[in-house]
């Protein structure tokens, strides 16, 4: 018997590979919700998780994780707010097709460069006045 090769599919062990490796720091400085929204994003920009993909609910993420379903929400609600996921009542979250400018130019990995941008920022208009351009 064969396992279907699916977007779920994808996306199950994705997060399984990265909830395993992903040390929550509980009691730490950085929140744990922080902690996962991090690890998420990273896995986005990585293309470890592609656009489209349906993410595992959070109630499955929550019990693997051995955290609070409202922790585990609270990173899914950041990462809808910055445009790195979509969410459907009913349906599910899913790694959003257009994933936000910031981290089309952000570095996916150490090491790495941003993709070039058309032309480099200006300075403000006041820089500009200041520095007599």
């Amino acid at each position: 018997m064969t396992v279907p090769f699916t977007e779920v599919a994808i996306a199950k062990r994705a997060l399984s590979a990265l909830a395993p490796g992903l040390e929550l720091e509980r009691g730490g400085a950085v929140p744990l919700h922080r902690q996962i929204y991090f690890a998420i994003r990273q896995a986005i920009l990585a293309g470890v998780l592609r656009p489209g993909v349906r993410l595992p609910a959070t109630r499955g993420l929550a019990r693997q994780l051995a955290v609070s379903r409202n922790t585990v929400m609270t990173a899914f609600e950041q990462l809808h707010a910055e445009g790195y996921v979509d969410g459907r009542v009913g349906a599910g979250s899913f790694v959003s097709r257009r994933l936000p400018e910031v981290a089309v130019r952000a570095p996916a990995r150490a090491g790495q460069a941003a993709l070039p941008r058309s032309e480099p920022p200006g300075p403000s208009s006041r820089g500009a006045s200041l520095a007599g351009l």
